[in-house]
């Protein structure tokens, strides 16, 4: 039995006795432990302890007798006897059942920080009905004699009664969970709000409803696939409307520990870690204190290292696979048969998924003990034919059975007798699905026959190899068998998983460009809706790479629009997840558009006669373009139908292209007044910056200055320099109305009319001010020496006026001889003078 340690830390009380014979044998059951030293140590503490202590000692008692009765020969030994051994078989099913029931009341006393209920002396595991083809558990229960207990050199601790701290682990930049995957680099696909749950630009393509829930998460961005795999079956995916033959990628399955250990072991790293383990609640050492488990780490906690910790962080291994396709597939794996679809042969790739899932769950995870090393089914590139052949030779020995008939306990210890019998299949396994092996060690296939060769002799291993005879002599001994793999929870997800198609590229390229044409029986674009009415193409360069893209926008009547975009390549964006909605609307129009000096082009979308524009930001994902700062921040920025009050278009500046709306209102009595914006857009995160305001009041409206986006040569404009800017607020800002009243009067003083332009105009209607006039800049100009002495004079405001109630602000300047009295309002995003009254005395 080998002896795993991490430097600076070995796993205790590891003694030539019947119980470490016990404990080891328990270790090498399948989805029982991994090569580290935390979770081997940790479970030889568990088994000492409570109520697997007594089973621990029947066990070991059990294994002590065969072992005397007949001693090891020449080297060998001797294979197990269903008939005999199925006492010790029980017993050691019911350990792993009591440590399992040990690690839930820890797992419960760190959630609550209470004690948990004193468990049973003898442990027992519940049975489940089985299901057609479906392995089921049956443990029943097990008597366990009645024993003095042993002292083990565990010290005996008072327990306290006091609450598990529920102090937070500070962050250290250690990360929660490192995940593993096979066949694709070290990423882990997002579950944090984005696109479906997948890491931008990629998107979550939704299963067909079936009868269960798929456990694959399936992300993808038109040209590769990324899937997550949450069950334990591996997953074998083939080309939507097309017969299994050619495989597109298989997906690992779920390989986890225990259930429960990785929440104590990062609760107990977090204790003695001191608080280095990235948001985990600490409390895993009180929790083991609660209910009377000694472990060295928790009286100990400066033997640890933070790279220590580290090397714990992968008691979880997701399954996981890239696949380089067009989203439009289907899945085969272990698992409920019901649903399968008629008229299709899938009998090999089940039985493929049968064979690798076995492999996976049965015989690597204690291969990697006697290795002492993480061994891992090399499912990449699966379609390559050498991989092929070695799938086809495990079907050629053996088949699984006809839906709904049969069982899988046949189907698994059938495959467990031709894997540990056959040497070459093994090798070939070897070499095919497990090549860093033998990259690391020429000799790996000689030392995996004898490993292999060793577990045959076992319980568990050598007991599936002999299912049928335990079957016949041993009610329930084969159940427990297989339970002790812990293949139970394959028949909780569908064996078969469909996703529906989507539009292609070349789909999209069919479309006429500019028309809103119906869907005739196409596939929906990615995140439209069922029912469209309306699909308009149009071409632009959205990622800047200097190649038109195919952009179509979808409708569905009135409801909100949406688009998809599909690049050159395949690869298919789709709208932000977090960005709004267009409002919907008919008819539906789109030209594209050019707002900056970027390769990046924007599209205009007319619906319901408002406009919006929209392109790529820099996730690579599509939205409307919004404000990006003043009042409106957030909001989406929509451009009303062209007419006398408003029109929208781009000029250009000294500093690039700019995106200018300006509003024209009627005054009373007479006149315009005239406001202009202008917006710099930040293509990263698509939003459009209040960069200048130019405003006026004039006797009839003037021409717009902007011209059509589209264009590659824009008028030329002037803006001012500076705004008094408004920050919003419940209340007006007084300072900032004082400071756009000085800056007129400095400009008025200076002659200054672009500079002025910065505090005039506005869009706030204005009501009759009896005694003031409109016409601002001409009464300040009307009397240069008055206007010279009150530009030397601050503005005062009035303070603390609420803006819902008086949209208008009053100022004054006054000097010993004169007053000037200041209508001001605010734009929204920053203050103007709309009206002036001058008095003398």
């Amino acid at each position: 039995m080998p002896v795993w340690s991490l430097p600076g830390f070995t796993p205790p009380r590891f003694v030539a006795d019947c119980e470490a014979a016990g404990i080891g044998q328990t270790l090498l059951t399948p989805w029982m432990a991994r090569p580290d030293a935390v979770s081997v140590a940790f479970l030889d503490s568990l088994a000492r302890t409570g109520p697997a202590q007594a089973v621990l000692g029947h066990h070991s008692d059990l294994l002590c007798k065969r072992l005397a009765e007949e001693p090891q020969a020449g080297g060998k030994v001797r294979s197990p006897d269903p008939r005999t051994d199925a006492d010790e078989l029980r017993t050691q099913a019911t350990l792993v059942c009591a440590l399992h029931g040990q690690l839930a009341d820890i797992a419960t006393a760190i959630d609550t920080g209470r004690r948990p209920p004193s468990p049973a002396a003898a442990p027992t595991c519940a049975a489940q009905p089985r299901r057609g083809g479906t392995l089921a558990v049956h443990t029943g229960t097990t008597s366990v004699p009645q024993r003095t207990t042993r002292t083990t050199g565990v010290p005996q601790r008072t327990t306290r009664t006091t609450g598990v701290p529920h102090r937070t682990a500070r962050t250290s930049g250690v990360p929660h969970r490192t995940t593993r995957t096979t066949g694709i680099p070290h990423r882990t696909i997002r579950t944090a709000p984005g696109a479906g749950g997948c890491e931008l630009p990629m998107w979550r393509l939704e299963a067909v409803a079936s009868r269960r829930s798929s456990p694959l998460t399936v992300c993808s961005d038109g040209v590769t696939t990324e899937v997550a795999n949450g069950s334990p079956s591996i997953a074998f995916f083939y080309e939507g409307g097309k017969p299994p033959v050619a495989t597109l990628g298989a997906v690992p399955g779920q390989v986890v520990i225990v259930p429960n250990l990785e929440k104590i072991v990062l609760a107990i790293l977090a204790d003695a870690g001191k608080g280095v383990v990235n948001l985990v609640k600490a409390g895993g050492c009180a929790a083991l204190d609660l209910v009377g488990v000694v472990f060295p780490p928790c009286q100990d906690p400066g033997a640890f290292s933070e790279s220590q910790v580290l090397k714990l962080f992968q008691i979880l291994r997701p399954g996981g696979s890239r696949i380089r396709t067009a989203p439009s597939y289907y899945s085969v794996a272990w698992g409920d048969e019901t649903g399968l679809p008629a008229g299709v042969d899938l009998g090999r790739p089940r039985t493929y998924s049968r064979a690798l899932t076995f492999l996976n769950y049965a015989v690597l995870p204690v291969l990697g003990l006697f290795l002492n090393r993480d061994v891992v089914l090399d499912l990449s590139s699966i379609e390559r034919r050498e991989k092929q052949v070695v799938l086809d030779q495990i079907a050629a020995h053996i088949s699984a059975p006809p839906p709904g008939q049969g069982n899988d306990l046949e189907f698994v210890a059938r495959l467990a007798g031709t894997i540990l019998t056959n040497p070459q299949l093994l090798a070939n396994l070897v070499v095919v699905f497990m090549p860093s092996l033998i990259a690391e060690a020429p000799d790996a296939i000689r030392w995996v026959r004898k490993a292999l060769g060793y577990l045959k002799k076992l319980p568990v291993l050598g007991y599936i190899d002999a299912a049928f005879t335990v079957v016949g002599y041993v009610s329930n001994a084969a159940e427990v068998v297989i339970s002790l793999v812990h293949l139970l929870r394959v028949g909780s997800y569908p064996a078969y998983v469909s996703w529906p198609a989507y539009m292609t590229l070349t789909q999209a390229k069919a479309l006429p460009a500019g028309t809103c044409a119906p869907p005739h029986g196409l596939a929906p674009p990615v995140g439209a809706p069922g029912s469209l009415t309306c699909l308009l193409a149009v071409d632009a360069d959205l990622d800047g790479d200097r190649a038109p893209d195919r952009l179509v926008m979808w409708s569905a009547g009135g409801a909100p629009v949406g688009g998809t975009a599909f690049l050159p390549g395949g690869h298919i964006r789709v709208w932000a997840p977090d960005a709004p909605s267009l409002p919907g609307g008919l008819p539906l129009s789109a030209v594209a558009d050019r707002l900056n000096d970027s390769p990046r082009r924007q599209v205009g979308v007319t619906a319901g006669g408002t406009s919006m524009l929209v392109s790529l930001n820099d996730h690579g994902t599509l939205q409307a373009i919004r404000y990006g700062d003043g009042h409106n921040r957030g909001r989406l920025f929509l451009i009303p139908p062209a007419g006398a009050e408003h029109h929208t278009g781009c000029v250009e500046e000294r500093t690039g292209r700019l995106l200018v709306t300006t509003i024209s209102r009627p005054a009373r009595p007479s006149g315009t007044r005239e406001a202009s914006f202008y917006y710099a857009l930040r293509t990263s995160d698509l939003t459009l910056r209040l960069v200048g305001y130019s405003g006026a009041y004039t006797a009839t409206p003037g021409g717009f200055a902007g011209d059509d986006c589209a264009k590659d040569r824009l008028p030329a404009a002037t803006i001012p320099s500076g705004m008094a800017r408004d920050t919003g607020g419940p209340l007006h800002h007084d300072q900032q109305a004082a400071l756009a009243v000085d800056g007129l009067f400095d400009a008025a003083n200076a002659g200054r009319t672009t500079r002025a332009a910065a505090f005039l105009g506005g869009t706030e209607p204005v009501p009759p001010f009896p005694g003031y006039s409109l016409g601002v800049w001409t009464l300040l100009r009307a009397d240069p020496a008055a206007l010279a002495e009150a530009a030397r004079t601050p503005a005062a405001c009035a303070t603390r006026v609420p803006r819902h109630t008086h949209p208008f602000l009053y100022c004054r300047i006054q000097t010993a001889r004169q007053a000037w009295d200041l209508q001001v309002s605010s734009t929204g995003d920053n203050y103007v003078v709309v009206a002036a009254a001058h008095r003398t005395w």
